[in-house]
C-alpha cells in the first residue's frame, strides 16, 4: 500500500504537470440539461474540440484515454451532471496534441487533482487472427497517411481523395453496432475499442500504417455471439468478439498485466462561460 506521502507527492505530480501542459487559447463550458443519452467528443480542422452532453467522468476518461472502469473516486455529479466544451487550440494542434490540453482544462476549470495507481488487472492483447496474416474483408489499408495534412485539406473545403465520406482519421457510430472509421491506427483501434469492453487493450497486431473499417455487431450479445456465421439469422450480427474476428481478421486475446488506474482525489463543478 502506498504510504500518505508518496499519494501526496503522486497528486502534486500530476497538478504540476497539468500546469505545464499545453492549454487551449480559449474554452466555453456551459451545462447540458437536455435530459438526452447521446454525447461525444469531435474534434474539428482548425484546432477545435467539440464535446456535448458529456460527463465529468467522460472528459477525464477522453483526456486519459481509459475507459470508465479505471477512474475512481470523486463525487456522486461525477456521472449525472453533463456539460457542453467548445475549445480552440491553434489552426495546426491535432487530435493528440489536444488531449494534454483537455487535462489541464480540467486542472483549470474543474479544480481536478488525481492520482495514478498501477494494479494487476485482466485485459485484451489486440492481435491478427489469421495465421497467414490476411486482414478481414472489412479491414483496408487507408490511401490517407498524413492525417494533418488531410484536416488541413478538408478545412479548406477539399475533398479527400480516397476517404469515400469516412470520418477523416477517425470513427463514427451510426446506431448502435455498427461503427465506420477512416485511417485509423491499430493502437487508435485498440484504445477505442477498450471503451467498449471494459478492459484495457494492448495493441499486438504489428500492423504498420492507418486503415479504413466497417464493423457490425449486436452489442451484449449472447446467444449469437457464438454462433457461426452460417448458423445465425440472416439478420443478425454477432458479438464484438466475433465480428472483430470475422469481418477485420483481428481478435482480443485475455492476458493479465499492470494497468494504470486514475484516482481522483478532489474535484469541483466549474464556474460556466
Amino acid at each position: 500500500m502506498k504510504s500518505k506521502s508518496a499519494v501526496l507527492a503522486l497528486a502534486l505530480s500530476a497538478v504540476s504537470l497539468a500546469a505545464q501542459s499545453p492549454a487551449f487559447e480559449v474554452a466555453s463550458i456551459k451545462v447540458n440539461a437536455s435530459g438526452s443519452e447521446n454525447f461525444g467528443f469531435t474534434p474539428r480542422p482548425g484546432g477545435v474540440m467539440v464535446a456535448t452532453n458529456v460527463s465529468a467522468r467522460q472528459i477525464v476518461t477522453y483526456a486519459y484515454s481509459m475507459q470508465n472502469s479505471r477512474v475512481e473516486g470523486g463525487p456522486d455529479w461525477l456521472d449525472t451532471v453533463r456539460y457542453d466544451i467548445t475549445a480552440k487550440a491553434s489552426e495546426s494542434a491535432t487530435q493528440d496534441q489536444m488531449l494534454p490540453m483537455v487535462r489541464t482544462l480540467l486542472a483549470d476549470r474543474f479544480k481536478l487533482v488525481i492520482h495514478l495507481d498501477a494494479r494487476d488487472t485482466p485485459i485484451f492483447a489486440l492481435v491478427q487472427a489469421r495465421p497467414d496474416g490476411r486482414l478481414g474483408p472489412q479491414l483496408r489499408v487507408s490511401s490517407i497517411v498524413d492525417c494533418d495534412a488531410a484536416r488541413a485539406e478538408q478545412a479548406r473545403g477539399a475533398a479527400i481523395a480516397g476517404s469515400d465520406g469516412r470520418p477523416i482519421c477517425g470513427g463514427r457510430t451510426r446506431g448502435a453496432g455498427f461503427i465506420t472509421a477512416g485511417a485509423v491506427s491499430m493502437e487508435e483501434l485498440a484504445r477505442n475499442m477498450s471503451r467498449l469492453v471494459g478492459r484495457a487493450i494492448t495493441n499486438r497486431t504489428g500492423l504498420p500504417g492507418r486503415y479504413d473499417f466497417d464493423l457490425k455487431f449486436t452489442p451484449d450479445a449472447e446467444l449469437t455471439a457464438a454462433a457461426p456465421a452460417a448458423d445465425r439469422p440472416p439478420d443478425a450480427f454477432p458479438s464484438l468478439f466475433v465480428a472483430l474476428e470475422e469481418q477485420l481478421g483481428l481478435k482480443l486475446e485475455p492476458q493479465r498485466a499492470p494497468v494504470d488506474v486514475v484516482v481522483i482525489d478532489s474535484i469541483a463543478h466549474p464556474v460556466e462561460d
